[in-house]
């Protein structure tokens, strides 16, 4: 699926109160592997049980995962993973992000 499309969906996962479980990391990644790219968005609940800023747990996320990031806004993010193979517009070569 494109970035373009997952930045007008709706979100994959939602991360709330119970914060970034090992549970959670092992959904991103198989969506990550199954779509390429995954949009997370975290919830109020998670911002108030936990201190950290919503740029920052993206970038820990990401991290995490081995995933790149690509957007924040707001509570949510996109993760794009790092061997996602995309095709150029003016010719048939790929290149990896």
């Amino acid at each position: 699926m494109s970035i373009r499309r997952k930045l007008h969906g709706r979100a994959d996962v939602n991360i709330g109160k119970r914060g970034v479980s090992e549970e959670v990391l092992r959904e991103i990644k198989r969506r990550m592997e199954k779509e390429g790219v995954v949009k997370v968005r975290l919830l109020r609940g998670f911002l108030k049980a936990t201190s950290i800023d919503r740029r920052s747990a993206a970038s820990l996320i990401a991290e995490r995962i081995g995933a790149k990031l690509i957007d924040v806004r707001g509570c949510t993010f996109i993760l794009v993973g790092r061997r996602k193979v995309f095709k150029q517009r003016s010719s048939f070569k790929t290149k990896l992000i």
